[in-house]
């Protein structure tokens, strides 16, 4: 609602988790500590992750990576150090933004310093650290009153014809063919979206083929699908920028949209996302 992820975690285990973070794109929220049955509130801006320096993981926890000079880090910081590479994993291994789709899923970690396998050697237990995280994707139940950030609602492609290939983690090359996307807010009753746009995730091809010297040339033919002529219609679509939709290719009822790219001649790296705003 309002731009924001509202909610609410709640400790159903037997752990104390001593921090919890919610990550969301490039936005996230600490949460502090969580004590079994207690709950806590969330509430915070999503912000798409961009494809120019270090993604936002890298600053939540004091950590020594790039600090300068020799000086010996704190216990803080090694601590940070580990909680930081641990969201590099999740976070799709630590690249600086450089693979798949810019689409945004709410994650919470949670950590303790509970060891949950016990390791022997020799028979004995040895003196160790341990850093857990327990992490669960949140699902967006609802979206209210308000803007509906880029690129939470991901497109899901649910027909294709043609050719294509496997291109960078999470998406497609087609070289010629038609994807179809559908895109389905679950939206508050008795509200509605206005203003629809769809968003294209596609950082290494620009509009007219792959960026940079030598690359084919291609053409790309959007539609989507108009609810009131039950038939699909003509969209300004370019790759890798905003396609404004017209209105009556907004389901009035579910808030549904369907939309296919039509290729030729090239590539295109599918991903895209629906915004707009809910009133």
């Amino acid at each position: 609602a309002n731009g924001q992820l509202n909610g609410s975690i709640e400790n159903h285990s037997s752990t104390t988790f001593t921090d919890v973070v919610v990550i969301a794109g490039d936005g996230y929220q600490k949460l502090g500590t969580l004590k079994p049955g207690a709950s806590i509130p969330v509430s915070f801006t999503p912000i798409v992750n961009g494809f120019g320096g270090p993604p936002a993981y890298m600053n939540i926890y004091p950590n020594y990576s790039f600090r300068p000079g020799g000086a010996r880090p704190t216990d803080a910081e090694r601590e940070g150090e580990a909680k930081t590479e641990i969201l590099a994993l999740l976070q799709g291994g630590g690249n600086f933004k450089g693979g798949g789709t810019a689409v945004i899923t709410p994650m919470v970690v949670a950590w303790t310093q509970q060891p949950f396998e016990t390791v022997t050697v020799n028979g004995g237990r040895p003196h160790a650290h341990a850093q857990t995280a327990v992490t669960m994707l949140l699902p967006i139940e609802q979206f209210g009153a308000g803007p509906l950030p880029a690129n939470v609602v991901a497109g899901r492609i649910v027909d294709f014809e043609g050719e294509t290939r496997q291109g960078p983690p999470g998406s497609l090359i087609v070289q010629n063919g038609t994807v179809t996307y559908q895109f389905r807010p679950r939206l508050a009753p008795g509200l509605r979206l206005a203003g629809a746009t769809v968003v294209g995730s596609n950082a290494f091809f620009g509009p007219g083929g792959p960026v940079g010297p030598g690359g084919p040339a291609s053409t790309e033919r959007g539609e989507a699908w108009d609810w009131s002529l039950s038939s699909w219609v003509d969209v300004a679509y370019r790759s890798g920028a905003t396609t404004n939709l017209p209105a009556a290719v907004v389901n009035p009822a579910t808030g549904e949209v369907r939309m296919r790219i039509t290729v030729a001649g090239g590539a295109f790296i599918t991903g895209l996302a629906l915004g707009g705003t809910v009133q």
